[in-house]
C-alpha cells in the first residue's frame, strides 16, 4: 500500500466518524444541524484553501511512484 492510498482511507475515515460524532452531537444536545453543519463546512474550507495556497506557493506535488518505488522507472541506463 503506498502512502497516498492510505492517507486517502485516512481522511474518509476520519470524515465518516466525524459525521458519526456530529449526529450524536445534534442528538445529544437537541441543537439545531446547521449550528454543527455550518462550523464543519468553515473548517473543510479552510483546510481545502490552505492545501491550494501551498500548491500554489510551495509546487506542492504529490508524484506517483512505481510499485518498486522508482520515481523514474522509463529512465533506466542500459
Amino acid at each position: 500500500m503506498d502512502r497516498s492510498t492510505f492517507w486517502t482511507g485516512y481522511f474518509v475515515y476520519a470524515v465518516i466518524q466525524g459525521m458519526i460524532i456530529m449526529a450524536r452531537l445534534v442528538k445529544l444536545i437537541e441543537i439545531s444541524w446547521w449550528l454543527v453543519f455550518i462550523p464543519t463546512f468553515l473548517i473543510l474550507l479552510y483546510g481545502f484553501s490552505v492545501i491550494i495556497y501551498l500548491k500554489l506557493t510551495c509546487n506542492l506535488r504529490i508524484e506517483k511512484t512505481t510499485e518498486t518505488g522508482n520515481k523514474n522507472e522509463h529512465e533506466k541506463t542500459i
